[in-house]
């Protein structure tokens, strides 16, 4: 496991300079569903150099949490809303 620092090194790798083979995919991790969830966020971990960058479907993909109490639901609403009102904007 990782220390906090660690981690917070971890969390602030810039995707775009890891070299694409160095990422695990992440269809290539079996981890048995029916374990807790902590055994499996455990198991996950060792699998991962870095928890925050792997690929899905041969694609780099980077994970980042933010403290401001918002769903992925409202997240995404507010994103469409603002990219639909600045096309708005340009007619």
């Amino acid at each position: 496991m990782w220390t906090k620092s660690e981690l917070e090194l971890l969390s602030q790798v810039d995707i775009r300079k890891i070299h694409h083979n160095e990422l695990l995919e992440l269809a290539e991790i079996n981890i048995p569903s029916k374990l807790p969830i902590e055994q499996k966020m455990e198991l996950s971990f060792c699998y991962l150099k870095n928890p925050y960058c792997y690929k899905v479907n041969d694609v780099p993909v980077k994970i980042t949490f933010t403290n401001n109490n918002q769903s992925l639901a409202d997240c995404l609403a507010s994103y469409f809303i603002k990219k639909i009102n600045s096309e708005y904007d340009k007619l």
